[in-house]
């Protein structure tokens, strides 16, 4: 069986989730600027839901810590963690990105193509 999702779109949905973010961490609110250190999280598990791997309402940014500790902590961290997340992303996030990057950056053809 097929992912409906390669390394290529992975790696452009993550770096659509960390701008869209400002480069800040959900969680601790640090702006760390080495980009291997900030994390694009996944809210529902690419195994569970496949077709939302590249859904920009489905991610937010975490620095390298607190993805281990929403991912690895207790075990209803991450049930816990996805609801904020959604409420986060829908309220907040997507507009704020929506307006500033509309005109100048095509994050839709991450799921066009």
């Amino acid at each position: 069986m097929s992912t409906p999702y390669t390394d290529y779109y992975l790696a452009k949905w993550s770096r659509y989730i960390r701008i869209r973010d400002e480069g800040i961490c959900f969680m601790c609110k640090d702006t760390l600027k080495t980009r291997r250190i900030l994390q694009a999280h996944h809210i529902d598990r690419k195994i569970d839901c496949p077709e939302k791997a590249l859904d920009l309402d489905n991610g937010v940014t975490l620095c390298g810590e607190c993805h281990m500790r929403v991912v690895h902590g207790a075990v209803d961290n991450h049930k816990i963690f996805r609801v904020i997340f959604k409420r986060w992303v829908n309220r907040v996030a997507n507009k704020k990105f929506e307006e500033t990057y509309q005109d100048r950056l095509p994050y839709t053809e991450i799921q066009d193509e």
